[in-house]
């Protein structure tokens, strides 16, 4: 509140709304409600991107200025492009084995690999 009240228009708040924290999932422990429409009421000029889309993200960081502080609150899903990691409900904060690391990033170039064959 006290950025938007002193008009602190060079700084912008980038908030990571993955929907977890460590002990669960913030809407059983204590839910964030809309995180866009808090910061508008704090004074902000906010908006709410897809956390993966690099397009949006930049898109949000370029915007023209206005008077008032930015907030970009990032959709976002932990682990998101590793369904084995998506699905597992203590993401938040997990020991990977350097075996599954690997399987996580084959399995991510594979991906990668099916994405670029789609482009060309």
């Amino acid at each position: 509140m006290f950025t938007a009240a002193k008009k602190v228009t060079n700084l912008t708040w980038i908030i990571d709304d993955n929907k977890k924290q460590l002990d669960g999932p913030t809407a059983e422990i204590l839910p964030t409600f809309d995180l866009r429409a808090k910061m508008e009421a704090f004074g902000f000029e906010a908006v709410r991107v897809p956390g993966n889309d690099v397009e949006a993200l930049y898109e949000a960081l370029t915007k023209e200025p206005t008077d008032k502080p930015i907030a970009i609150v990032m959709d976002n899903i932990k682990g998101s492009g590793v369904k084995a990691v998506e699905d597992t409900a203590a993401n938040h904060s997990m020991t990977v084995s350097a075996e599954t690391w690997d399987s996580y990033i084959a399995a991510v170039k594979a991906d990668l690999e099916a994405i670029e064959k789609e482009v060309v």
